[in-house]
């Protein structure tokens, strides 16, 4: 059976070569299971409130594996921060899906022998076990467009570490740093994603920029909006924010967040 190649990408994380690895047959799940509700809450408040991480990423699995990138993340961050959770998930009844994004939690939580571990538990093949290797660990890589904010944030809710939230300001900083770029185009592009905004208003603002400077904006302005959100609803990311802001009061990103914070309180 052939894994799928999507979760071997890395998220252009630059953290290494992509893997195409092969997994076993599945395995029952356990009893208790999540649904996509409980999954989410359980996963985006896992720092405060530690649920079983079988269950967790058993139920994920069952659920289709929605995503991949908060998950990967999310496994990184755990593994990293708790590396006596590894044990349970040798034990957990995953499926192709779960070893996979096991595999490259693991890889990213800077524990390569343990995904190799994990890999001969699962009784893959000497070759794909053979294309296990280390790679840059999530802590130290940086973020470089929408998916990897995925991919940090997921890391960020498993541990309460700003470490994770960083790379995802340190991005908009330096895009709304660059020359020619105006921090209202950012701030309208998150308008529009909360239909504050009208499509010509985008059309409008799309003309002033070459084509890849306008896929830019948009990356930009995903973290914008979930950097100002996720600092509503989690006080560590709020203190991170706060803390920037004390290190950069003239940054264009915290004139951007405030911008943000004030349109949605109209």
């Amino acid at each position: 059976m052939r894994a799928l190649g999507r979760l071997m990408l890395l998220l252009s994380l630059a953290v290494g070569t992509p893997c195409a690895l092969l997994a076993q047959s599945a395995q029952p799940a356990p009893a208790q299971s999540m649904d996509s509700a409980q999954l989410i809450a359980a996963m985006t408040r896992y720092y405060e409130r530690p649920s079983d991480i079988a269950i967790i990423l058993t139920s994920w699995e069952k659920l289709g594996g929605p995503g991949t990138d908060s998950m990967m993340g999310f496994l990184a961050g755990l593994f990293a921060k708790h590396p006596d959770q590894i044990a349970l998930m040798n034990r957990a009844p995953l499926g192709q899906k779960g070893q996979l994004i096991v595999v490259q939690g693991l890889r990213l939580a800077d524990r390569a022998n343990a995904a190799k571990v994990a890999a001969w538990h699962w009784n893959w093949p000497a070759d794909e076990h053979a294309k296990i290797t280390s790679v840059t660990p999530l802590a130290k890589a940086k973020a470089t467009g929408a998916q990897t904010f995925d991919v940090m944030w997921g890391a960020s809710f498993a541990t309460g570490d700003a470490t994770y939230v960083r790379p995802i300001y340190d991005y908009l900083a330096a895009f709304l740093s660059e020359p020619g770029v105006d921090v209202a185009d950012v701030v309208t592009m998150v308008a529009f994603k909360h239909r504050l905004v009208n499509q010509e208003a985008v059309k409008e603002m799309a003309g002033k920029y070459p084509k890849e400077t306008f896929v830019r904006i948009a990356h930009a302005s995903s973290a914008l909006w979930s950097l100002e959100s996720n600092a509503r609803q989690h006080k560590f990311v709020a203190a991170a924010l706060e803390q920037y802001a004390k290190q950069q009061p003239q940054s264009p990103a915290i004139k951007a967040i405030d911008d943000v914070r004030k349109m949605r309180s109209r």
